[in-house]
């Protein structure tokens, strides 16, 4: 035990000098340091430790290295390390919120939606998001995302949905008001996917969770007669809006209330089943094939257990493929993510690999063009 303990040891040793080579030396620091401590309390250690190194070093520069050390699953949770550094930054110089808001990564939402979400929350406690102009800001500072970065995270689509919890705050915490903000800004492109839809659901999310992105339904407060409260209280606060489109993000923006359920793929269908509209319904699945991607990056027979229990016709298929393009983004779009995303496309029905496979390779080759010409 002894000797092999000590092969380990030299592994980590080995992975941090490897580490040092593409991040700041005290960023490889502070790592080392949490990596030595209890694994139940590491991540803990990074929600603390990496917001500190700031402002020796900017927001984007530690948040594309909080996504290179993704080697530790407790640095999976990196929503939550960037929220605290998103807060931090706001914290210190307020009236540069909208640096913080849209010091992104490099490719992981999951961890750019963290950066994002804390910023604006710390803006709006700061009464920042009051003053006059704070629209123009917010929409000005995601016009600067440099085109091959933006194009990377799937076009605007992540500030799209960050602007919205951002809207909200901005609305004074009014839902309604916050999606006719939305409406002043992106274009109405139907009920598909589109970047207006994206900022509806940032805009309802912040209200069904005001804290952050996932509800935590061990908590004792959320019993089962609370959470059926709950989920009917926030149910007919979404009937009352009369434009489909923002009947259905509200409905959306409830689906952590729905997570045990969703996360297994079981509820997916009832929950989608209660929007408004067909567009809105896929929309919905989209919105969650993309969820169960992230949620399952490291467990990938329980992501397609997932989504082959879905009923609706087509969606199993749909919801392998999104959820592979959602891997592949998480795990860097390098070889890593192309053969997890082109594993997942092999669990897709025979009519339906050939699709998969041929959007996650034509994906892969575009970002392999780009990086060579930049």
């Amino acid at each position: 035990m002894a000797r092999w303990l000590g092969v380990v040891g030299i592994g980590i040793a080995f992975a941090l000098v490897a580490l040092a080579s593409i991040v700041p030396l005290p960023v490889a620091g502070a790592v080392a340091r949490c990596f030595a401590v209890d694994a139940k309390t590491r991540t803990l250690c990074y929600e603390d430790a990496l917001p500190a190194l700031y402002p020796a070093y900017d927001v984007r520069t530690l948040m594309r290295s909080i996504e290179r050390m993704q080697f530790d699953p407790a640095m999976r949770d990196c929503h939550f390390i960037a929220h605290r550094l998103g807060e931090t930054a706001v914290a210190l110089d307020p009236p540069a919120w909208p640096e913080a808001f849209v010091a992104v990564g490099e490719y992981d939402q999951l961890c750019s939606f963290g950066v994002t979400h804390g910023s604006a929350i710390r803006a709006f406690n700061a009464g920042m998001l009051a003053r006059e102009g704070a629209v123009e800001r917010a929409v000005e500072a995601c016009k600067t995302l440099e085109p091959a970065l933006r194009e990377r995270i799937s076009a605007a689509s992540p500030c799209a949905h960050a602007i919205g919890h951002l809207f909200f705050f901005i609305a004074d915490k009014d839902m309604g008001r916050g999606f006719e903000t939305c409406d002043a800004v992106f274009p109405d492109t139907g009920e598909g996917p589109s970047n207006r839809t994206r900022c509806h659901t940032g805009v309802a999310m912040q209200f069904i969770v005001p804290e952050d992105y996932l509800i935590d339904l061990d908590d004792p407060a959320y019993d089962d007669a609370s959470l059926e409260r709950v989920r009917e209280e926030t149910m007919a606060t979404c009937r009352a809006f009369e434009n489909p489109q923002h009947e259905g993000a509200c409905m959306r923006g409830r689906w952590p209330l729905y997570a045990r359920e969703i996360l297994s793929g079981h509820g997916i269908d009832s929950f989608c089943a209660e929007h408004p509209t067909d567009g809105q319904r896929f929309v919905c699945y989209e919105k969650l094939s993309v969820t169960l991607g992230w949620y399952h990056v490291n467990d990938i027979d329980a992501l397609v257990l997932a989504c082959r229990s879905l009923e609706a016709p087509g969606m199993p298929d749909t919801c392998l493929r999104t959820a592979a393009n959602e891997i592949m983004r998480l795990l860097g779009g390098g070889s890593r993510g192309e053969r997890a995303a082109l594993d997942v496309c092999g669990y897709s029905t025979p009519a339906a690999q050939d699709a998969c496979s041929a959007f996650i390779t034509e994906r892969r080759e575009r970002e392999n063009r780009r990086d060579a010409a930049s």
